[in-house]
């Protein structure tokens, strides 16, 4: 199959799944919905009303305001319009029904962006930038052990020109990064390639020590979300199943065959191909076991934190941003993060994915459902600016600046 050809399947299949995740959950919030509130709680309530504060609907029980899905006074939902009933009956949760309620997200996306602070929005983008700054003052550092000093300014925007690339296909920033670093600074690709995979390694250890952190202070919470959504409706007792079975024997067969071709014909081959092949896994090598030469190991550590504390507060400062979860801590940001990054990694960009991921976040910590995707949304645009613009300027400027001094020597 052509190049050509391949590079647009590629395009079209990661756009297409983004768009696709953003009509099925649009219709999904947008979808009319039961209205209800639980009897036990409240079985002895005389009336149930309409009432409007600040040109936002409310269902009032009694005295008091509910959500229409929770059982906790009302505090954030917007623009949702309710029909209720004029007889309460009990649903399959026996809880009162009250009435339905269908939610405009179109028109609390539009509030949350123009009620968002830009003094907050400032701050997340300015942590973002540092993050990417603070990375590839780290790849100059994983270079330098392979006897290249390349300038700070080539590995700033080296960096900036993958993650723009990245948005468009998977992987493609990261041969590209590796292509520019190696035309620019005469560094062979298999060894920039080398360090890049061990950045790889090393955050994909970052992101597990998140993990950690954030299951050791949010528990409660994270147990919650997978009881919910994922064991909740499971009625499957057994986990070997037959079709199980099947699948683990064809993916051992795979792995053994693909194991024997490797080692027959690359390993133990003695071809041009093979001959290749191992030299450039040599180079991968040589880059990979680079972090060990590393001359200021404190400063790489203190990088590679620092990276994931700007990540952090990249997503705590976006949601001060917005009134409805300006009251989110730095826990939910870190669990944010943890669960935002592997809907990044799932979906080209998070395209679609990552405000959703984000929103079933953020509703375990009290904020509604369509709040926390109308702040999925802010979040992922500006940072997506932030790479898109950045990055095109880099592209232009690394371009133009090793020309010039090119044609000066």
């Amino acid at each position: 199959m052509n190049d050509k050809i391949k590079t647009a399947l590629k395009l079209i299949v990661s756009l297409g799944l983004g768009v696709l995740l953003i009509w099925f959950f649009y219709n999904q919030i947008s979808s009319k919905k039961e209205a209800s509130i639980d009897h036990k709680k409240y079985p002895d309530f005389t009336h149930i009303d309409k009432v409007l504060i600040k040109e936002n609907t409310y269902c009032k029980v009694g005295d008091s305001l509910f959500s229409y899905n929770t059982n906790k006074i009302f505090y954030a939902e917007t623009e949702a319009s309710y029909t209720l009933n004029t007889n309460q009956t009990l649903n399959d949760k026996d809880n009162y029904v009250i009435g339905s309620y269908q939610i405009d997200i179109m028109k609390i996306m539009k509030k949350v962006f123009s009620n968002a602070s830009w003094f907050w929005i400032t701050l997340s983008l300015l942590a973002s930038f540092s993050s990417h700054v603070i990375r590839s003052f780290r790849w100059r550092m994983m270079l330098q052990p392979l006897g290249y000093k390349p300038k700070a300014y080539n590995t700033f925007f080296a960096v900036m020109i993958m993650y723009m690339a990245n948005m468009a296909l998977p992987r493609l920033g990261e041969v590209l990064r590796c292509t520019f670093i190696s035309r620019y600074e005469n560094i062979p690709l298999e060894k920039s390639l080398g360090t890049m995979l061990t950045e790889r390694l090393v955050d994909v250890i970052c992101l597990f020590i998140l993990l950690i952190v954030v299951l050791a202070t949010q528990y409660k919470i994270i147990n919650t979300y997978f009881q919910e959504e994922y064991f909740s409706n499971s009625n499957d007792s057994t986990f070997f199943t037959t079709q199980k079975i099947i699948l683990i024997f064809i993916f051992a067969t795979l792995a053994v065959t693909i194991g024997y071709f490797i080692y027959s014909k690359i390993i133990r081959g003695t071809s041009i191909f093979a001959v290749n092949f191992k030299k450039r896994i040599k180079g991968l090598l040589d880059g990979i076991i680079s972090i060990k030469n590393i001359q200021n190991k404190p400063l790489f550590l203190l990088y590679s934190i620092a990276i994931w504390i700007c990540y952090t507060l990249t997503i705590f400062f976006c949601l001060k941003a917005v009134p409805e979860t300006s009251m989110q801590t730095i826990g939910a940001a870190a669990t944010c993060l943890f669960f935002g990054s592997l809907a990044i990694a799932a979906v080209q960009g998070g395209l679609g994915i990552y405000p959703i991921v984000v929103s079933k976040i953020l509703v375990l910590y009290g904020t509604e459902e369509s709040i926390g995707y109308a702040y999925g949304w802010l979040s992922w645009v500006i940072q997506t600016l932030l790479v898109l613009v950045v990055g095109f300027i880099s592209l232009i400027l690394m371009t133009n600046i090793n020309k010039t001094k090119n044609e000066t020597n």
